[in-house]
């Protein structure tokens, strides 16, 4: 299969783990499925509650096989 090229969908964060003091896993669940190879990565668009708007790239850890998308940010 070939990685996804959807515009901009919605994700549930599905789980937030603490690995280090400084460093999260965030596990993502799209709303629609998405396909991605290794070593592919995302763009997450955010808008806070307050109407921040921030928009940051990051690789995408998790095994392709898997239908949620983990980012482990620091």
């Amino acid at each position: 299969m070939q990685p996804s090229r959807i515009a901009w969908q919605e994700a549930t964060i599905a789980a937030i783990e603490t690995l280090t003091p400084t460093v999260r896993s965030f596990r993502l669940e799209p709303a629609l499925p998405f396909v991605f190879v290794a070593g592919q990565h995302v763009d997450v668009r955010l808008t806070a509650p307050d109407g921040y708007r921030a928009e940051r790239s990051y690789s995408i850890a998790s095994s392709p096989e898997r239908m949620a998308i983990e980012l482990v940010i620091e």
